[in-house]
This record gives structure tokens, C-alpha cells and sequence, in this order.
């Protein structure tokens, strides 16, 4: 990897299973500090926003090693923080979609992108 040039850090589907206390925006910021400007971070994060996550995370919780943090819009947005947010900015995935169709089912994460200035 050149690190002279931009690059794209994604972490998707993954910063739920880091609770606050481990530091988890710090970590994000890490990352991004270490690339070059004109780099994107690519997030996929699950999410209660739109309902429907309640008993889903409690049972897939039970199942895993870490535990689940579901954020909130501002919660997955900090992720972001110094960055150029990319259109449409902090929403469902299925609204990043190209062709705009939504994806069937309901949304149990948000999506965002953003660029390094």
C-alpha cells in the first residue's frame, strides 16, 4: 500500500462490536490520521433508528464473544467527525444503493462515507 497516495479505510459491519469505553471513535481517528489526504473511510454500522433491532440484537448478542452496540445516527456520524461527508451522508444502506431501489427488508444498519480533506 502506498500511503502517498489516498486510500479507502473500510470498516464495515464492524464498529458494533466495540463498546464506548474501548475507544472505539479514538480508533477511527487513528486510521484516518495515518492516511493521506483525499482518502475515504467507508462505515456500515447496526443501528435501532429505524426500529426493528430490539430482539434481534438481544439474541445475536447472546451468540457472540463481544458485545453489540447499536448507535444512533449522531452516534455513527462521530465516526465521521473532520471529514467530508459524502452524499447522502449518515443514512439506511439501502439508500446508498446506485439506482436508488431500495433493498428489501428493514434497515439494520447505517451507511456513511467520508473524505479526509
Amino acid at each position: 500500500m502506498d500511503l502517498d497516495r489516498p486510500v479507502a479505510v473500510l470498516l464495515n459491519a464492524l464498529l458494533h462490536l466495540f463498546r464506548d469505553e474501548d475507544g472505539p471513535y479514538e480508533l477511527v481517528a487513528r486510521y484516518m490520521a495515518a492516511v493521506p489526504s483525499g482518502s475515504f473511510l467507508a462505515i456500515s454500522h447496526l443501528t435501532n433508528d429505524f426500529g426493528g433491532m430490539e430482539g434481534a440484537a438481544a439474541s445475536i448478542d447472546e451468540d457472540m464473544a463481544a458485545p453489540m452496540v447499536l448507535r444512533d445516527r449522531a452516534g455513527v456520524a462521530r465516526f465521521l467527525e473532520g471529514l467530508e461527508l459524502v452524499e447522502p451522508g449518515v443514512v439506511a444502506i439501502d439508500q446508498w444503493h446506485p439506482d436508488g431501489s431500495p433493498v428489501p427488508g428493514k434497515a439494520i444498519y447505517s451507511g456513511a462515507a467520508g473524505r479526509k480533506p
